[in-house]
């Protein structure tokens, strides 16, 4: 190869780029300063070493990978190549080089000879930097990976450690609760009831933000009732308003489309959230929830929604009369573990409601933001992105049986206007007044001309006169008392409606906050002067005793290491009128359920000796096909998939409530194998049975329900079986016209129906029918009303043998 000329020689070693020319052989021809400091220095190498193929110096792994793209450049069969490699110097240490190969051309003129030699180009870079830093990085994630998962076992470990020791706390003080308490005890029990829901709802509030904080938040679709799954949501929680002398309303536009598809636990969590929020921070006046559907204007910048056709938008606002929030608080709303302090008093909580719920819509594709401007209270909104589900249903019937006028009467503005406008929408004459004594004006004024009100709402509580007092008034006016009342008392107030029906001022109950299905049904129902009752309700207006729910009078093995459990599960189980034996570990639940062949296993998860995965893995192989109930502390994702992988059938979460515990055992009662579906199914061709010797009516209990008085019970069955013969085929055409809330009525009244004449299955089954119907699941319905039939028909069977000596 011909020198280079002095110029170019002096420009190739000041550069700091180490570069050198090999031949075809792989010896250096030419090489620069930073070449030699890079090798000669740092490897120990000196000048007779270049005499040598390049690779030579190299490792045997490193040698092979040079060759081979020198080779393959040299050849032409690669225009260029890239090498990094891991030399190791004379001093011991590692240095990491990246290799730039190319061929190198020369001009035709420079060479003074023709001459067909090859030579290749290599540049070299030091990386070790580099390395190091993406190994680090390596390794940090490595780490985070590892403390993510830390984490999750962590919370996993503490969410069973904590919500273990307050299921004792709550199951035991309902428990004491019910031991004849004075007051003052009452009042103890109540505040460690209290403080036990608020530190448990602590602990959810940070396992759902850590949930969020690991990605391990994944969504759901179902298809829902929105008008309904709204109301739904707050119903818990309106007692708590109730306690506040708060008013709620609920204002769901008719607009909005009912049957969508979501994630209904995370719409409900947001709401929830928020409407909490309202109650905690009003001390008087109202709360209202308003939903609609967006039309574009009055959305927040920066949301990323826009209404349409094709893409629907929920707003929903939740609105309240407190103190408001100030400006300069506001940016602190959603950041976790914050609460805006400044012109409320400090609430309690973790201050991750609002973070949650905000994460929560933007997963979702929809925004939670707070609305500035308000003249008093605040204003909570979400907008929600709406998928409608790929069936419908049929449009209510809104027709009342005559033309009617109405007089409303309740002290709360907000609340007398959405009654107004329910009643117009209805085609209701609408008089509203806010006070007792203007209604008995009114009242007494339209009598004496001739037009007197058909109907009367009255709420219950209002100043001066309340609704009882007014009510009474007008009872005892000869002139008005010819009025239809209608009681409107707040949800969850159970004894209001003991108490009309005691005193026989009113024709109906309607809850608050008014539903609108509710409110026509009502005002239909009184229109039409029914006075037919159900069975029990005739046997209590009779002066006879009601019958309660039915015992769960079963067998159950209770697999629990932990002696408080063990004592809180078998007190509760008792008093529902089932038998109870006990298991310390899953070992001893194994050997136990094998020898006696019990109805139901409650199984503890965590266990000495034998964990309850385990231990329902060797009882389904051992042909144990009775439910198993799995009850752990563990909430995290994955748990309910593990426990049913084992061989158990659900899975009940502690904390939970006593009527918790009793839903869930009432559910699987009536399902003998493991294996059966949610409901059973049931072939119907043959729907007679032969002979009574199942549980399908107990005639010996129901007399004793009723004081031996045999006759009564006769009548009561006699009309029970003529009523539910006719049901049934209201049902089966309700099915047919995919009305949904028809046979959801339907099914509940032959629920409670055929429980208060001991007609266990045939209720159960009404009640699962009943949910179906809820869950707007047509197929559902159609698929098991032949199981509801053949249920009937072995009750009626039973019942006329029965009955039959004393007809």
């Amino acid at each position: 190869m011909a020198l280079p000329d002095p110029l170019f020689k002096a420009a190739f070693n000041q550069t700091h780029q180490a570069m050198i020319v090999l031949n075809e052989q792989g010896i250096p021809v030419l090489w620069n300063e930073a070449f030699y400091e890079l090798f000669f220095e740092l490897a120990g190498l000196g000048p007779d070493q270049l005499a040598v193929p390049l690779f030579d110096w190299l490792q045997e792994r490193d040698a092979f990978q040079y060759s081979y793209y020198l080779t393959e450049v040299l050849l032409g069969r690669m225009g260029s190549a890239s090498i990094e490699t891991n030399l190791k110097t004379a001093q011991g240490s590692r240095v990491w080089l990246r290799t730039m190969i190319s061929l190198l051309s020369t001009p035709r003129e420079s060479q003074p000879e023709p001459s067909d030699d090859r030579w290749l180009w290599c540049m070299f870079q030091n990386i070790t930097a580099q390395k190091r830093r993406e190994h680090d990085l390596v390794s940090a994630k490595e780490s985070a990976e590892k403390a993510t998962l830390t984490k999750s076992q962590f919370l996993a470990n503490m969410s069973h450690e904590i919500r273990t020791p307050i299921q004792t706390i709550l199951g035991m003080t309902e428990l004491l609760n019910e031991t004849g308490l004075d007051t003052e005890q009452q009042d103890y029990i109540s505040s460690v009831r209290f403080s036990a829901d608020v530190l448990l709802g602590l602990i959810n509030d940070i396992l759902d933000f850590s949930k969020i904080e690991a990605g391990k938040i994944e969504l759901e679709e179902v298809d829902f009732d929105l008008p309904a799954f709204l109301r739904q949501s707050v119903a818990l929680l309106i007692l708590d308003a109730h306690k506040k002398q708060l008013e709620v309303i609920i204002d769901i536009h008719p607009q909005l489309p009912r049957l969508v598809r979501g994630d209904t636990g995370k719409l409900r969590q947001i709401l929830v959230n928020l409407f909490k929020n309202a109650i905690k921070f009003t001390a008087s006046g109202e709360i209202v929830i308003t939903a609609s559907l967006q039309t574009g204007a009055g959305q927040p910048a920066g949301t990323g929604l826009q209404a349409g056709p094709s893409q629907p938008i929920m707003l929903l606002k939740v609105s309240d009369s407190g103190s408001g929030i100030p400006a300069k608080l506001v940016d602190k709303l959603f950041t976790p573990f914050t609460q805006a302090s400044s012109g409320r008093t400090t609430q309690g909580g973790t201050g991750l409601g609002l973070a949650i719920s905000r994460y929560l819509a933007k997963l979702m594709g929809g925004s939670v933001y707070y609305e500035p401007n308000h003249p008093q209270g605040s204003v909570f909104s979400l907008n929600y992105p709406l998928c409608l589900a790929d069936y419908s249903l049929p449009a209510p019937d809104w027709r009342l049986p005559r033309p009617a006028s109405l007089l409303i009467v309740d002290d709360h503005a907000a609340a007398l206007q959405q009654a107004r406008i329910l009643a117009e929408r209805l085609g209701l004459k609408t008089v509203t007044v806010d006070n007792g004594p203007s209604a008995i004006k009114l009242l007494q004024k339209a009598a004496t001309g001739g037009h007197g009100f058909s109907i009367c709402l009255i709420d219950q509580e209002m100043p001066g006169m309340d609704g009882w007092r007014l009510a009474a008034e007008i009872t005892a006016d000869r002139l008005i008392n010819n009025t239809k009342l209608v009681l409107m008392a707040p949800e969850g107030t159970a004894n209001a409606e003991v108490k009309m029906k005691h005193l026989k001022w009113f024709n109906a109950y309607l809850s608050k906050p008014i539903n609108p299905q509710s409110f026509f049904e009502t005002i239909k129902l009184v229109l039409e002067e029914k006075t037919e009752l159900d069975p029990a309700d005739e046997a209590e207006d009779a002066g006879l005793a009601k019958p309660e729910n039915p015992q769960l009078s079963l067998d159950i093995l209770l697999a629990e290491d932990h002696l408080v459990n063990q004592e809180l599960f078998t007190l509760l189980l008792k008093k529902m009128g089932s038998r109870v034996d006990v298991a310390g570990n899953g070992q001893e639940a194994v050997d136990k359920a094998i020898a006696k062949n019990y109805d139901l296993v409650l199984m503890d998860i965590f266990m000495p000796v034998m964990d309850g995965y385990e231990a329902s893995h060797q009882l389904r192989e051992h042909g144990f096909n009775r439910p198993i109930i799995a009850v752990t502390a563990s909430a995290l994702k994955g748990e309910r998939d593990k426990c049913i992988a084992a061989g158990m059938n659900d899975i009940l979460i502690k904390p939970f409530k006593r009527k918790d515990l009793e839903a869930m055992i009432s559910f699987w009662s009536n399902r003998a194998s493991h294996s059966q579906s949610m409901l059973p199914i049931v072939e119907a061709e043959e729907p007679i049975p032969a002979a009574c010797g199942d549980s399908s009516f107990d005639f010996v209990e129901l007399v004793e329900t009723f004081l031996g008085q045999h006759q009564t019970v006769v009548d009561l069955v006699g009309r029970f079986i003529s009523k539910t013969r006719g049901q049934l085929d209201e049902l089966a055409a309700a099915i047919q016209n995919a009305d949904h809330r028809q046979a959801r009525e339907i099914c509940h009244s032959i629920k409670g129906a055929a429980w208060n004449m001991t007609a266990r299955p045939l209720g159960n089954l009404a009640r699962d029918l009943e949910q179906a119907a809820r869950d707007a699941n047509l197929p559902l319905l159609a698929e098991h009303l032949p199981a509801l039939r053949k249920a009937f028909a072995e009750f009626e069977v039973c019942a006329v043998h029965s009955i039959e000596p004393y007809g």
